[in-house]
């Protein structure tokens, strides 16, 4: 998280100064991960165990993810090497 606060700073420092405002939108997003990780730290604390307990309930949910994340990797690796094959030579 730390790195996403020094990363956001610089990135909109940065992009001020050149004028890039594809700079200033990437540190702008880093901000918005930090708020995001920092409000689900909070939620979590605030619960305590309770969030642990019901992540623990629904434990059989997340078989279907390494699945579908493997799968979903898969295609984006393979996707550029159909795309080369199409590609007019030349």
């Amino acid at each position: 998280m730390a790195w996403n606060v020094v990363e956001a700073l610089v990135a909109i420092g940065v992009g001020v100064v050149v004028g890039s405002v594809a700079l200033v939108g990437f540190g702008v997003d880093s901000g918005i991960e930090v708020i995001s990780a920092v409000a689900l730290l909070w939620m979590e604390a605030a619960q305590g165990g309770a969030a642990r307990k019901r992540r623990g309930a629904r434990g059989s949910r997340k078989k279907g993810a390494v699945p579908r994340g493997r799968n979903l990797f898969l295609a984006g690796r393979l996707h550029p090497l159909r795309g080369h094959r199409r590609a007019p030579l030349g």
